[in-house]
């Protein structure tokens, strides 16, 4: 499954997630290949402010029935090396999808060899078995990551 979802969430929510972010707690990766250049934080290690700001701007669906939420950033010239399921059997239970959402405008982000230019608050629901990639990017790039439950997204993307 990949659907798209402009305007998932307003301005003034991808605002609200922007300001909660203690970007001092990201930690630095190296992705699957150590090819990847980006800074990330995984639900667990939110602090309180941004554990809210999620709650009250996230869709209920999708705030309730996470199965982890992490900050995705990449700085300019940062990248995400090419994902499949191959190299992500350990990292991600096979009854998952992703939920990736942008949070600046002009985000390209690849999904079986397609580009998918996003604005901010727009959206993308895949399963991970589908290729997926963030080639270096020309300013610094924001994700908020949902994993979620296969059957949840697909009544979450068919919602909307």
């Amino acid at each position: 499954m990949i659907k798209i979802i402009d305007e998932l969430l307003n301005k003034k929510q991808v605002d609200r997630l922007l300001s909660s972010i203690d970007y001092s707690a990201l930690t630095t990766a190296k992705g699957v290949k150590n090819l990847s250049k980006y800074e990330f934080l995984r639900k667990d290690k939110f602090d309180n402010n941004l554990n809210e700001t999620c709650k009250r701007v996230l869709p209920k669906l999708l705030y309730d029935n996470f199965l982890q939420i992490h900050i995705l950033k990449l700085p300019k010239g940062g990248l995400l090396d090419k994902q499949s399921l191959s190299h992500m059997h350990n990292l991600t239970p096979p009854v998952a999808s992703f939920v990736s959402i942008p949070l600046n405008d002009d985000q390209q982000f690849i999904v079986d060899g397609v580009t998918h230019k996003f604005k901010s608050g727009d959206c993308i629901v895949f399963d991970p078995e589908h290729p997926h990639e963030i080639k270096p990017v020309k300013k610094e790039e924001i994700y908020i990551v949902i994993m979620i439950d296969k059957v949840i997204a697909k009544s979450f993307a068919d919602e909307y």
